[in-house]
């Protein structure tokens, strides 16, 4: 019973997955990951990290998500840094 859990959590994970990295590696990461967990529930745990793991590196660094958030957050730094100085400026402006 707790296998089957244990599998639906997996595959659960494994969907999660960008559809090419599925596609491609689904099949094999459950099959590896049914036998390693058939008889014994020791190994679910780190297989179950991994796939979770994989998920986030696979959009974060596989899809380059990163780029567009790191891209807003130089954005912001620079907006911030404006409002700062044009904050410190004496000049026109009511105080």
């Amino acid at each position: 019973m707790l296998n089957k859990l244990l599998c639906a959590v997996y595959r659960t994970l494994l969907s999660v997955h960008p559809p090419s990295f599925r596609d491609e590696f689904g099949d094999e990461m459950l099959l590896i990951f049914e036998e390693s967990t058939a008889g014994r529930r020791a190994g679910a745990v780190p297989l179950l990290a991994d796939c979770f793991v994989s998920a986030l590196r696979q959009w974060f660094i596989g899809y380059e998500v990163w780029k567009p958030a790191l891209a807003m957050g130089y954005w912001f730094v620079f907006f911030v840094y404006i409002v700062t100085i044009l904050a410190r400026r004496s000049g026109p402006w009511p105080h």
